[in-house]
């Protein structure tokens, strides 16, 4: 039989996305959505149950199945070791070698953003040789293409930029260090400050940011720190990166694509290079697909 699927989990900070991807044509033929396993010992089981329930959806099963390709929202090494993961805990020093033996099929762990750099890339921009693909979600994240090649690092551990420091003195992060960008700038932090305005925690983050749009006061300074921050750490990538295209996405950059209209303006006010109005920068337009058809590269 064909194995010409691949089984894409998009694992977040308070929800997973589970896809079946088709190699040949790059499509997302199925998904399906779940709250984020927090107990250890039934991720591994919720994994499995996760894509087999969607390739019995469709009509099919394991045997499809190339390769499973696990995106982590945290540090995860170039042999998918998983070292450090503050927005999603249980998942550090996970083993997840069960799922090969259950499957039948190869695993990959990689760290989310990496799987939606590729997915962005192969699929939207695969004649730029420098690609940079930032994430707002829970936390935030980043991954790069760089001369035509995956950013990783001598350890597969680059691009945690949600943990540059930008207040030295600021408030402690879920990674115990003090002021990175996640305390100020992520939907975390959004949130947080949303409830603090007395807006109901279930939909704090979205009626926080419908506020900015309307132009109401109260959320406004919340927002506008937040677009702050992200915009001078565009800025600092622009600097220090030299991409022709930055692309934002994650949960709190779809749900207000302006945002990206803003953030961008913060950057070219910061960025050095008088040429950096040639860097692109934009709303995915893949969305939450990019990871799951990144996972095809993984």
């Amino acid at each position: 039989m064909d194995r010409d699927m691949v089984i894409s989990i998009d694992v977040g900070g308070t929800k997973t996305r589970w896809g079946v991807v088709s190699r040949s044509t790059r499509k997302v033929i199925a998904t399906s959505v779940r709250p984020t396993e927090q107990r250890r010992s039934d991720i591994v089981p919720t994994l499995y149950s996760g894509g087999a329930e969607l390739l019995q959806s469709i009509g099919v099963d394991w045997r499809v199945v190339h390769q499973i390709s696990i995106g982590v929202p945290g540090m995860v090494s170039t042999k998918g070791e998983i070292y450090n993961c503050p927005n999603a805990p249980e998942w550090e020093n996970l083993d997840v070698s069960s799922l090969r033996e259950n499957t039948g099929c190869s695993v990959r762990v990689v760290k989310d953003v990496n799987l939606a750099v590729m997915g962005e890339w192969n699929s939207q921009h695969s004649i730029e040789s420098d690609l940079v693909v930032i994430y707002v979600g829970t936390g935030i994240g980043m991954g790069a293409i760089v001369q035509g090649s995956p950013l990783l690092g001598a350890r597969g551990l680059a691009g945690e930029i949600g943990h540059w420091v930008v207040q030295a003195d600021g408030e402690v992060c879920a990674c115990g260090n003090r002021g990175c960008l996640e305390t100020v700038a992520s939907g975390s932090a959004l949130e947080k400050a949303a409830t603090a305005l007395g807006y109901e925690k279930e939909t704090a983050v979205a009626s926080l940011l419908k506020g900015w749009s309307s132009g109401e006061e109260r959320a406004a300074a919340a927002v506008n720190s937040a677009i702050h921050h992200l915009g001078n750490t565009v800025a600092d990538l622009i600097n220090l990166l030299d991409p022709v295209r930055i692309v934002l996405g994650g949960g709190v950059i779809e749900g207000t694509p302006e945002l990206t209209g803003a953030i961008a303006s913060v950057a070219r006010a910061h960025a050095r290079s008088r040429r950096v109005t040639q860097t692109v920068i934009e709303t995915s337009q893949l969305g939450n697909q990019a990871p799951l058809i990144g996972g095809i590269w993984a």
